[in-house]
């Protein structure tokens, strides 16, 4: 039931305490990654204080693709817990319980976190449960995954894509932590980012096909 959990960070020295402090509480996450993909704040400095995570550095930003891969390369169990650097509000207790249930059920290929508090813009077009970064999945599947050219955004949508086309089973859980949103990070420029990676899941997929992905996506709750 050993699980390892890879968190891409960028630029989030801030929040990033929170949800390793939080993480760390979990007895059957017994690895804990971080990858900080080239970041000019202080994160390096922030994970001296916790000294049992493993953190790789990218030397320039790459993106959360690339931070995953490399991540997953000194992963050391088969199951893998995709945690965003960014969460707030989420206890050791659900993510205990969400490792339980996909660990104690083989038949489970992915489970996903679905972020309860987002507002209504987001559960239109079900980002709160497509767009999640929180997922638990097993490696080999990952493993698949990330050996297609990926980039950047495009990884949730094509873990979504390969787990629709391969007829996988997907569960969902609630989920209390919440990510802020990047134009609440980064105010009005946030904007940007927000394109890119709208831009990024549709040149991977093709606008059609990603709306039917939207549409055909489908996980029963546990």
């Amino acid at each position: 039931m050993t699980t390892t959990c890879i968190i891409p960070s960028y630029n989030e020295s801030l929040r990033l305490p929170y949800v390793l402090t939080q993480l760390s509480q979990v007895p059957l996450l017994t690895q804990l990654i971080v990858v900080n993909d080239g970041s000019s704040d202080n994160t390096s400095q922030i994970l001296q204080q916790f000294p049992h995570v493993l953190l790789l550095n990218h030397p320039h930003n790459l993106g959360k693709t690339a931070a995953v891969k490399t991540g997953l390369t000194h992963a050391l169990h088969n199951n893998i817990l995709l945690f965003d650097a960014d969460i707030a509000h989420f206890t050791p207790e659900e993510v205990t319980r969400s490792i339980q249930a996909f660990t104690q059920d083989p038949a489970i290929d992915m489970l996903v976190y679905r972020t309860i508090a987002d507002k209504w813009p987001q559960k239109l077009v079900r980002a709160d449960l497509v767009l999640s970064g929180e997922r638990l999945l097993r490696r080999q599947t990952l493993t698949k995954i990330l050996q297609q050219p990926l980039e950047k955004f495009q990884l949730e949508i094509a873990i979504n894509h390969f787990m629709l086309s391969q007829h996988k089973k997907i569960v969902w859980m609630p989920f209390t932590g919440l990510g802020p949103r990047k134009v609440h990070k980064f105010g009005l420029s946030g904007i940007i980012p927000d394109l890119q990676m709208y831009l990024d899941l549709f040149r991977y997929r093709g606008v059609v096909n990603y709306f039917l992905d939207l549409i055909q996506f489908s996980a029963t709750q546990i």
